[in-house]
């Protein structure tokens, strides 16, 4: 390590078990302070008592932080980590706490034992949590489970269920979804179902229990009409939704064609047999699919701004 005089002491702490992107970010978080930066690594004894997966030994956790923290010549310090906070909330000499998005509320919870002894607050960094390319958070559990690898690419197929409805089947290609999920290897079942038997989205998330067995996510796909207004045209859009492995939900739209008339007044008379997108080539279609895909889960690379943390497994 590198040692000369630094205006304080940024701590950081954590299992870092298989070292990955996520706690390279918030190494780099600490480091960027330019404070000597001290590293809480859990010991073995610690983490037997919290976790429940294979975690690689203290010291070859710990020199993967040191490898990685000489490459980025810092200033730094290795300490084993015994409880849940260290002597962080006791010692006056620490100024900076980096933590993840996640974990933010102990940094908040350790300011206020911090107070109770006298001591100033720490300055919280708080470092987004990454997200894996099947927009699951990435882990050291579901690395150990070889579901993905350390920069979150996906390794054991994803397995999606595509319920899909018939007006819109012929825009529908695999390819669509190894899009959205960045390559990832996967396993896609589709059914399509007609028009006036398409799943209430509530009801079918009550059926499961607000889960899916079986399946990581249910993709509900369909066509909508948008709400009329005055002299406006006929519009209409495909929506999503989207049900994950732990009951997490999301809705999305893409953007809007104009429908002819006749095609209208078919649909809201629920005429059999119409094709709402005759107006569209394939590609077009395939184009509105991934849009509503996409921002379906947009909003699943953000889980500590919707409060899906409350739910899925931590890093």
């Amino acid at each position: 390590m590198i040692q000369h005089k630094k205006k304080g002491i940024t701590v950081v702490a954590g299992t870092f078990g298989h070292l990955h992107k996520g706690h390279k970010a918030l190494l780099q978080k600490a480091v960027s302070t330019r404070n000597t930066v001290i590293v809480g690594v859990t010991s073995d004894d610690y983490v037997k008592k919290t976790k429940n997966y294979a975690v690689p030994p203290y010291e070859e956790r710990t020199n993967a932080v040191r490898v990685y923290l000489e490459t980025k010549k810092a200033d730094f310090i290795i300490k084993p980590l015994e409880n849940n906070s260290g002597d962080a909330d006791r010692n006056e000499d620490y100024k900076d706490i980096v933590v993840s998005k996640e974990t933010e509320k102990s940094a908040i919870q350790l300011n206020q034992k911090r107070k109770s002894n006298g001591l100033k607050p720490l300055r919280i960094l708080a470092v987004n949590t990454k997200i894996a390319n099947d927009f699951f958070v990435l882990s050291s559990t579901r690395i150990d489970r070889g579901e993905i690898d350390e920069n979150g690419a996906r390794l054991l197929p994803l397995k999606v269920l595509v319920i899909i409805s018939e007006n819109i089947k012929s825009g529908f290609k695999d390819t669509i979804m190894r899009s959205v999920f960045k390559g990832s290897p996967m396993s896609v079942r589709i059914e399509a179902v007609k028009a006036n038997a398409f799943p209430e989205f509530s009801k079918l998330k009550r059926a499961h229990s607000g889960k899916i067995e079986d399946f990581d996510y249910l993709a509900i796909i369909s066509e909508h009409l948008l709400p009329f207004l005055q002299d406006s045209r006929n519009m209409i859009c495909i929506r999503s939704f989207v049900l994950d492995r732990y009951g997490i939900t999301g809705e999305g739209f893409s953007s809007s064609i104009e429908m002819a008339d006749s095609f209208y007044y078919d649909f809201v008379r629920g005429k059999k047999g119409i094709d709402l997108f005759a107006s569209c080539n394939s590609q077009t279609l395939r184009r509105m699919i991934l849009e509503s895909l996409t921002s379906t889960l947009e909003l699943r690379k953000k889980p500590w701004e919707t409060g899906f943390f409350d739910q899925i497994q931590s890093v």
